[in-house]
Order: C-alpha cells, then sequence, then structure tokens
C-alpha cells in the first residue's frame, strides 16, 4: 500500500521533545519576520492551489488509482505546510479542508446536517471500492475554491504579528503530538511520519525568521531548534 508508514518510538521522542523546548523558549524578532512569514504562507497557499488543481485534473483526465493516491499524497503534504497558520486564523476553513469525515449536526436544528469536506473525504474516497472518479472531482473543486477563499481573505493582512506567529508554531507541535503522529487525520492511508517530518521541517524554516533565547540564558541565541 502506497504511503503505509506508523509512527517509531524515534519519531515520537523527536516531536515531543521538540514541544517541550519550544515551549519554553522566548523569541526576539528579526526586522520584517512577520511580513515574511506572511508572504511564505501566501506562497504555501499558492503551491496548494496549483497542487489541487493537478490532482484535479489528473482525476478527470482517467488517472490510475496509484497515481490518484500519489497527487492526494503530495497534496497533502503541501497543505501541512500551511496548517498551521489555517488552523489559527481561520479554523471554519480549516475544518473544510481537512475536517473530520464526519456529518456536522447542527444544535439549533438537529434534523439538519452539514456534509464534511476536505482531505478526509478524499482519502475515504481514494481508498473506497469501488472509487466514485465523479465525488472525487466534486470534492477537488470544492477545495480549490475554499483555497481561493483563504488568498483573497481581506483580513489576511491583520493576521500575522510575531506573537501569533510564534504561537502558531507552539500549536502545531502540539497538534502533531495529539493527531498528527497518530494517524488521527490519515486513517485509512498511514501516511503520518511523512507528514510529521513536513511540520518539523516548516518549522525549522519558519523559525529562521527569529533568533531564539533559552531560559535564564538571554544570552544563548541561535540555537538549532530540530
Amino acid at each position: 500500500m502506497i504511503g503505509v508508514t506508523r509512527p517509531g518510538k524515534r519519531w515520537v521522542a523527536i516531536v515531543l521533545l521538540s514541544v517541550v523546548v519550544l515551549a519554553g523558549w522566548s523569541f526576539t524578532a528579526t526586522p520584517q519576520a512577520a511580513p515574511r512569514a506572511a508572504q511564505w504562507y501566501d506562497r504555501q497557499l499558492k503551491g496548494l492551489q496549483q497542487q489541487l488543481s493537478a490532482f484535479q485534473k489528473a482525476a478527470r483526465a482517467g488517472a490510475g488509482t496509484d497515481s490518484l493516491r500519489k497527487h492526494f499524497f503530495a497534496s497533502r503534504m503541501v497543505y501541512k505546510r500551511t496548517e498551521l497558520f489555517t488552523d489559527l486564523f481561520t479554523p471554519p476553513i480549516a475544518r473544510q479542508l481537512n475536517g473530520p469525515d464526519l456529518l456536522k449536526i447542527e444544535d439549533e436544528n438537529p434534523s439538519d446536517s452539514l456534509k464534511p469536506h476536505g482531505f478526509q473525504v478524499l482519502e475515504r474516497i481514494l481508498y473506497s471500492t469501488p472509487m466514485s472518479r465523479a465525488a472525487l472531482v466534486a470534492e477537488l473543486h470544492y477545495m480549490g475554491t475554499t483555497v481561493q477563499r483563504l488568498q483573497n481573505d481581506p483580513d489576511r493582512q491583520y493576521y500575522f504579528t510575531d506573537g501569533r506567529v510564534w504561537m502558531a508554531m507552539r500549536l502545531a507541535l502540539f497538534r502533531v503530538v495529539s493527531l498528527g503522529i497518530t494517524g488521527f487525520d490519515v486513517p485509512m492511508s498511514y501516511h503520518a511520519l511523512p507528514e510529521t517530518r513536513e511540520v518539523l521541517r516548516t518549522l525549522q524554516e519558519l523559525s529562521g525568521y527569529y533568533s531564539y533565547v533559552l531560559p535564564d540564558s538571554s544570552r544563548r541565541q541561535g540555537v538549532v531548534l530540530f
């Protein structure tokens, strides 16, 4: 099966150590750190849109299941680079991209329900027999439209401050421990470990915009986090 990986003790230890270290450090911003993070996020959203477009094109062209699953894994890897910011800044949209594949029942009207959307829906489609190509194409179209909403969000310019970028990185590590490395959002493909590595690489890249200070050692800066 393509992409089957299960968490090992080594990776669990690395992630847990990263959480402990990152949670205890303070930071000082380098010039233009938050604007650079915002520009980085713009590039990732553009990459995600391009990847989903290629995925949809392959699905429409009749690509085989193995090829479509590769597109799925590639798209998820790009999404994992944006997830720390989408989850913090736009939670409702984040749920439409990677929420649980479960009907949402409205408290005010229990007889009404909202259909799930996003990568977990794609995973169910791709790992069902027979696979519904029409459902796959429709879901990819919906997700592409959703990413466009993120790209066109008029409030995005106000999201990025140094404190919020730092918060997003910390929450991303906690999310890896509680959901990511356990395979919560990839229950059928077992693609947790490659995605965990991608999240850690993302945090390493973003952390390059900042200088870090260990508690009680304000002069120790530039230590590698990951």
